[in-house]
């Protein structure tokens, strides 16, 4: 079999990640309140927190997530290429002058250069002025084979076949219409065919880190410390032995419930329920799953452990009067578990602290009107996690 690289370059290399501000850090514990610093630096199975009360080491295996101060950063230029990758990856990065056979190199802002086979690669996105890169991404794959997305007057058309090369020069895709070349500038998507590329070893997995130019990494902590600058870090979550639940199927088809005049809003993983990002507190969540009350979010899965999440009535979309209440509720095997105040939109998201589950069949994620209506009630589940 043909083996396809696809190779990013980014501007920043490793040893510039060290050069860079810091950055402040929110480190959010298993149990007990957070705690905020600066990094200090990788120690093993953790890193150095400097605090107003002097250093200390975090171990990555008491922590639940780390909320980095990084601002977003503006989708760029029309250059600007996202890669979905398998493994819950995303790489953001712009097209560099060189390339080679069946090679594609980018120039992005963080993480130095990256090598990755197109077989792990899942959607190749070419987003333009006025387009959401989460919207092309999201873009129908074919049932097999590869699918090209092509901008046209009236909107998308899909072609299926075989992607043979990525360049400067444009696509060049393989269908019923033989092999043509297309502009980049005539291209939304590709949705590529997932043929089982490798992701690495699992137990190297340990933290998922979301970069401020959108880009979502996944890999040994200290590696990607060591790569992508620290001030560029939006949130880290340790992943090795978690559950995280935004990846996780729902025990229900559809959790999606009728309301605002009878429209269907179903539950969005890594979106608002209006499909949009996830923007809560004035800032925005690239992990969690946007909802609109009444909401039930069920899970199957037989845990003990503790789980914890920030909840909040999230920014979009057009509300009258400021409305937007909700109360979030979590249940275990029917029984209430933990149940927050009520929310309104504008307020910072809520942490529910250590909620400890035993023996737990049945994990039940839900949000009720606030007795007010639900209208404008779209509320999000920010970093849902799961720890032993």
């Amino acid at each position: 079999m043909k083996v396809r690289w696809l190779v990013l370059v980014m501007a920043c290399g490793a040893a510039a990640a060290h050069d860079r501000p810091s950055g402040r850090w929110t480190v959010v514990p298993l149990m007990g309140p957070a705690v905020v610093g600066t990094f200090g630096g990788v120690q093993p199975g953790g890193f150095a927190l400097e605090t107003n009360s002097g250093s200390r080491r975090v171990r990555w295996a008491e922590v639940a997530w780390v909320e980095g101060a990084a601002p977003k950063e503006a989708n760029g230029g029309e250059d600007r290429i996202w890669a979905d990758l398998s493994g819950g990856r995303r790489i953001v990065g712009t097209l560099a002058d060189a390339h080679q056979q069946d090679v594609l190199q980018f120039d992005a802002t963080v993480a130095g250069t990256v090598s990755v086979t197109l077989d792990e690669t899942r959607v190749l996105a070419f987003p333009r002025r006025g387009d959401d890169p989460a919207d092309l991404l999201a873009l129908t794959p074919a049932s097999s084979g590869d699918r090209l997305w092509l901008r046209s007057p009236g909107g998308l058309d899909a072609l299926n076949g075989l992607l043979l090369e990525v360049s400067q020069e444009g696509v060049v895709f393989e269908s019923a219409l033989g092999a043509t070349t297309t502009a980049l500038r005539d291209v939304a998507a590709l949705c590529l065919e997932s043929v089982g590329g490798a992701t690495g070893s699992a137990a190297a997995v340990d933290v998922l880190a979301a970069a401020s130019d959108g880009s979502l990494w996944r890999g040994p902590a200290a590696d990607l410390l060591g790569r992508i600058p620290v001030d560029r870090i939006v949130h880290i979550v340790p992943l090795a032995g978690r559950t995280a639940l935004w990846t996780v199927p729902f025990a229900d088809e559809d959790p999606g419930l009728l309301f605002e005049r009878g429209a269907v809003w179903p539950a969005r993983r890594g979106r608002s329920v209006l499909g949009g990002p996830i923007l809560c507190g004035g800032r925005e969540w690239p992990v969690g799953i946007g909802v609109h009350a009444p909401s039930r979010l069920a899970y199957d899965l037989d845990v003990t452990g503790i789980f914890r999440a920030r909840v909040g009535v999230t920014v979009g979309g057009r509300v009258r009067d400021g409305r937007g209440s909700v109360v979030f509720e979590v249940r275990g095997d029917g029984a209430t578990l933990w149940k927050s105040p009520v929310m309104r939109r504008g307020e910072d998201p809520l942490d529910t602290g250590a909620v400890l589950l035993k023996d737990i069949q049945r994990l039940e994620l839900l949000v009720h009107d606030a007795g007010d209506m639900a209208v404008g009630d779209r509320a999000a589940w920010l970093l849902p996690l799961i720890s032993p």
